[in-house]
């Protein structure tokens, strides 16, 4: 069975949130259903690319689930930072 195809969806912090929210970010690999996220060296790769932008003060991740074609996490902004943004140069930094 395939897996969906999915939308893109707005990135931008609504205007209502509070400045100290805490967000539940979801990222998919492009390759859907494949084990790309859950090997070894892969998730080595990543917990150590969050922890290096956590170490520049962009984002503090409280929690990140690796499933085999995609992530969970919990990240909180600083109250300067533009979600997007932040979110899409870690991507471009870890490809």
């Amino acid at each position: 069975m395939p897996c969906p195809a999915r939308k893109r969806l707005d990135h931008t912090i609504p205007a209502f949130a509070e400045w100290d929210a805490t967000y539940f970010l979801t990222i998919c690999c492009i390759s859907r259903g494949m084990n790309t996220l859950c090997r070894t060296e892969r998730a080595i790769e990543i917990f150590q690319s969050v922890q290096f932008y956590e170490s520049l003060g962009k984002w503090s991740v409280r929690m990140m689930v690796l499933m085999p074609d995609h992530l969970h996490a919990l990240v909180d902004f600083p109250f300067w930072g533009d979600m997007s943004r932040i979110v899409g140069d870690w991507k471009r930094y870890l490809s």
